[in-house]
C-alpha cells in the first residue's frame, strides 16, 4: 500500500525513510515527497536501497548470538534483506522477527516455479 506510514515514519510499498532515501537515493533527483506518493519512485529507492546493504553485505556472513535476539545467521541477498529491515538483530515486540524466513519462503516458491533466483 503505497499509502502506508510506519510508525518509524516508513512510506509507501517498500517502506522507505527519509533518511534512508536522502543517503541511498539522492541520485534519483526527486523530492522525498514524490518517493512518499509516487510508487514506482518508492520502489525504485527501495531497490536501491536494497542493492546498497547487498553490497555491504557482500558474501560476509552477518550473525549474531545475542541473548536478547533468536540465532541468526544470513550473507548475500538474505543478509541485505535482515538489514534492510532495519535491524540487525532483535526488533522488539513491533517487529516480525522471521521476516527473512517468510522472505526465503517465498523466494524458495518462485524458485521452483522458475521465475527467478534468489541465492
Amino acid at each position: 500500500n503505497q499509502k502506508s506510514t510506519s510508525k518509524a515514519n516508513a512510506v509507501g510499498v517498500m517502506q522507505v525513510t527519509e533518511a534512508t532515501a536522502n543517503d541511498v537515493c539522492s541520485d534519483m533527483y526527486v523530492d522525498f515527497d514524490e518517493i512518499k506518493e509516487d510508487a514506482e519512485k518508492n520502489i525504485d529507492c527501495g531497490v536501491r536501497i536494497l542493492l546498497a546493504k547487498y553490497e555491504q553485505v557482500g558474501d560476509k556472513k552477518i550473525t549474531s548470538t545475542n541473548i536478547l535476539c533468536k540465532h541468526w545467521d544470513y550473507s548475500g541477498w538474505y543478509g541485505a534483506v535482515r538489514l534492510y529491515n532495519g535491524k540487525v538483530c532483535g526488533c522488539g515486540a513491533n517487529c516480525d522477527d522471521y521476516f527473512v524466513e517468510k522472505v526465503k519462503l517465498i523466494a524458495s516458491k518462485h524458485e521452483k516455479e522458475k521465475e527467478f533466483e534468489f541465492a
